[in-house]
């Protein structure tokens, strides 16, 4: 599930059903929202996310970027 608010250039992406929880920044605007009871990663939110597109865009294809995500306790990079 995502939703992406214009006015303040928001994404937001949600794993499953929405539900309470801790933004934790690991990156210059881009925050993985965790479970606060568990820890496991239920969503991230990434500021100014037009932006950081339109600048990547020109040094990479949109489909090719990468977004970081923990699997089992361990801390990833998606491609």
């Amino acid at each position: 599930i995502y939703d992406y608010d214009p006015q303040t250039d928001e994404l937001n992406m949600t794993f499953g059903n929405s539900q309470p929880s801790i933004g934790q920044e690991i990156n210059d605007e881009f925050f993985v929202q965790l479970d606060p009871k568990t820890k496991e990663v239920v969503g991230f939110t990434v500021l100014g996310f037009t932006k950081r597109l339109l600048a990547k865009k020109e040094k990479t294809e949109f489909h090719k970027l990468a977004v970081p995500i923990m699997l089992k306790g361990q801390m990833q990079l998606a491609r």
